[in-house]
C-alpha cells in the first residue's frame, strides 16, 4: 500500500503557523473578558481549544484518545464510586491531602488498590484506583493538583465531582 502522506506529519504540529494568530485573538477577547460575559468567556475556550489542535502533533493527539482520556476516565470514575471526591471535600476542599491517610478514609489499603480484576473477556488486567499512579495521572491531566509526593489538591472541577449533579454522570460512563 502507498502512504498518501509523509510519516513525519505525525511529529509535526498541527498547524504552527496559526499559533501567533490565535495567541493575538486570545489576547484580544481576554481584554473584554470581565465584561464580556458567557460568549466572551465561550469564544475563548474555542480559541485556546485551536490553539491547543495547532500546537499539537498528531502523535500527541492520538496518545491522548487512546491512552491520557481513557485512564483519566478510569480515575475520575473510580474517585466518584469510592467516594474519594466527596471524602476530600469533607476533609478540607482546598487543604492538601495524602494518598495514605485518602485510602485508609475510605478503607482501601494502597499497595493492594493495584489490585486484579477480570475483563468481559475473563482477562486479568490492573486496576490502578487509588495509587499514586492513579492520582497523578489526574495530575497531570489538570484535574487535581500535585503539590508533594502523594499528595493532592482539588481543583475547582475535582471539588465539582463531589455534587451528585457532576459525579453521577460519570458512573454512567
Amino acid at each position: 500500500m502507498i502512504d498518501l502522506v509523509d510519516l513525519s506529519l505525525a511529529t509535526r504540529p498541527g498547524d504552527i503557523d496559526a499559533v501567533t494568530g490565535l495567541i493575538q485573538e486570545l489576547s484580544e477577547l481576554q481584554k473584554g473578558l470581565q465584561n464580556g460575559g458567557e460568549n466572551t468567556r465561550h469564544d475563548m475556550l474555542v480559541k485556546a481549544r485551536s490553539l491547543v489542535h495547532s500546537l499539537q502533533t498528531p502523535r500527541q493527539i492520538m496518545i491522548q484518545h487512546t491512552w491520557a482520556d481513557p485512564d483519566l476516565n478510569t480515575a475520575l470514575i473510580t474517585g466518584v464510586d469510592i467516594g474519594l471526591w466527596k471524602l476530600m471535600v469533607k476533609n478540607g476542599a482546598d487543604k492538601p491531602q495524602g494518598v495514605d491517610d485518602l485510602s485508609k478514609s475510605i478503607n482501601v489499603d494502597p499497595v493492594l488498590l493495584g489490585g486484579l480484576y477480570e475483563d468481559m473477556l475473563g482477562d486479568i488486567c490492573q486496576d490502578f484506583l487509588l495509587t499514586s499512579r492513579h492520582l497523578s495521572h489526574a495530575a497531570a491531566m489538570g484535574h487535581l493538583e500535585e503539590v508533594g509526593q502523594d499528595e493532592y489538591k482539588l481543583t475547582s472541577f475535582s471539588k465539582s465531582l463531589s455534587l451528585d449533579l457532576i459525579g453521577d454522570g460519570y458512573l454512567a460512563l
